[in-house]
Parts: structure tokens; sequence; C-alpha cells
């Protein structure tokens, strides 16, 4: 399978089935994007996850977002659902 590169923020980042990938992802890809947006520069209020999803569908396949992978603690979680956790988090640091 080749290399699927992304460019972000913080250079190219590969597409990996990790935790590690939705965190960079959201940290370097979804949450510059979403700063950048006209919702986002007005100040109007709006909604966060509809804008997560619709710049995640740019870039991965719904095969490569319902992905799983094991957390250390033993729980699968998918690939979007690390992206949706991350970038709420990073949004408030």
């Amino acid at each position: 399978m080749p290399l699927k590169l992304i460019e972000t923020t913080a250079g190219p980042l590969e597409y990996t089935v990790s935790n590690g990938f939705g965190y960079r992802f959201s940290r370097y890809l979804v949450l510059p994007r979403i700063t950048e947006s006209e919702e986002f520069r007005s100040g109007q209020q709006f909604h966060l996850l509809p804008m997560i999803k619709a710049i995640t569908n740019e870039y991965l396949t719904q095969e490569e977002q319902q992905a799983t992978y094991l957390r250390p603690n033993g729980r699968s979680e998918s690939v979007f659902s690390a992206i949706r956790w991350y970038v709420p988090l990073r949004w408030q640091v």
C-alpha cells in the first residue's frame, strides 16, 4: 500500500491507524483550518462537529476514518473518534 502523506502546518503527516495520528491531524490540520474559517473569524457561534467532519472528509476516506486501534486500556477506538476527541481538547489549551 502506498504511503499517504497529508500536508499540515507542521509538515507532512503519514496516515496511520493510531492515537498519535488523530492527535497530530487534529492539532496541525483541523484546528488551523477551523481558525481560518469565516465562521470562526466572524465571532459568531458555530457547531464544531460538522466542521471537524467536513475537514476530515477532505483528507480521509470513510474506511480510514473508521479504522480502529487498541487503546492502552484495551478499548477499541476509531481514528475519527480520536480526531473528534482532540479538537475540543486542544481548543482549550
